[in-house]
């Protein structure tokens, strides 16, 4: 029983019509989603844009009202590699009169990886948030499937099966 009623049967001329929403899949429009101009000028963000964006796209976790906070999420990513090979050429430590002290660098990197997971977060690209954001049909599941099937295919996206 469902929260407005009983689930529409999938035997119904209604269901096989479509009409309701026991199979309804979401349709979405294709949608195209450049670069803003600050990853265009950075191939290392334009390298993570590409090989991100589209997967996004089609899961429908990036529109272009998000390409501005993605764009910034791979200028991020961007930037921490390039304080990352720094520090590592460099060193973690610094030599002073007194001693040696950390780099300030391991710091501000630090500060920059937490910033980045929690944009990860957001986009769906670390593996607690994918499998908590709603994922699509998964293929091979058609409109005579019972309700049990359709979950256990689920799962075994879901791990990988």
């Amino acid at each position: 029983m469902g929260s407005r009623g009983p689930l529409p049967r999938r035997d119904s001329s209604e269901s096989r019509r479509g009409r309701n929403t026991y199979r309804a899949r979401p349709v979405r429009p294709a949608v195209d989603v450049s670069p803003p101009p600050n990853v265009a000028a950075n191939p290392v963000a334009l390298a993570f844009w590409h090989e991100h964006a589209d997967k996004l796209v089609a899961a429908g976790r990036l529109r272009p009202e998000f390409a501005d906070t993605f764009g910034l999420l791979a200028v991020m990513v961007a930037e921490c590699r390039a304080m990352t090979d720094r520090m590592n050429a460099e060193g973690i430590l610094l030599p002073t009169r007194r001693g040696s002290r950390p780099n300030p660098l391991c710091r501000m990197i630090r500060d920059r990886r937490r910033d980045i997971v929690t944009l990860l977060r957001e986009f769906g690209l670390t593996p607690v948030s994918d499998a908590r954001l709603p994922a699509n049909t998964p293929e091979g599941t058609d409109g005579n499937d019972d309700v049990d099937a359709v979950k256990a295919a689920r799962f075994r996206a879901f791990i990988g099966g």
